[in-house]
C-alpha cells in the first residue's frame, strides 16, 4: 500500500483546545486512518512551518484523499500538505528504468526526439 507525509497546522482554537484539555492526537489521527481501511506509522508534534506531521499508509491514492476531506472537513485544520511518498524499492526500480530508457523529454534549447528508444540504440543504424 502507498505511503503518505502529512504536514498541518491547527486552527488557534484547536491549540487552545489542546493546551487546556491535553490529548493524544496520534491516537485521534490511527482511528481516522483505520476508519479509510488505511494505518498510522507515525505521528509527530514539530516546529517550523507546520504543527504537526504523520506518516500514514492506505490503499490508495482515493482512499488516501477521502481521508483527508473527511479531517480537513471537521474545521480544525489552517493548513494541510499530504505528500506521497515512494519506497526505497519502488525508487531503485525506477531507477532502473531512468537507467535503460531515453525519455521522449528534451528541454526547448535542444532538438530531436528521442522518443522510444532505448540505451545503446542508434539512432544512426536504420531499419531496411
Amino acid at each position: 500500500m502507498p505511503f503518505y507525509l502529512h504536514q498541518w497546522s491547527y486552527k488557534d482554537p484547536a491549540v487552545r483546545a489542546m493546551v487546556t484539555k491535553p490529548q493524544n492526537r496520534d491516537e485521534i489521527v490511527a482511528l481516522a486512518a483505520k476508519a479509510f481501511g488505511g494505518r498510522l506509522h507515525g505521528f509527530f508534534f514539530c516546529f517550523g512551518d507546520y504543527d504537526a506531521l504523520c506518516i500514514t499508509e492506505f490503499p490508495d491514492n482515493r482512499t488516501a484523499m477521502a481521508c483527508v476531506m473527511s479531517v480537513v472537513g471537521q474545521g480544525g485544520l489552517a493548513c494541510l500538505k499530504t505528500t506521497a511518498l515512494v519506497t526505497q524499492e519502488e525508487a531503485r526500480s525506477a531507477m532502473s528504468d531512468a537507467h535503460t530508457t531515453i525519455s521522449p523529454y528534451s528541454p526547448p534549447d535542444e532538438g530531436g526526439s528521442t522518443y522510444g528508444r532505448r540505451r545503446g540504440d542508434d539512432p544512426s543504424v536504420r531499419a531496411a
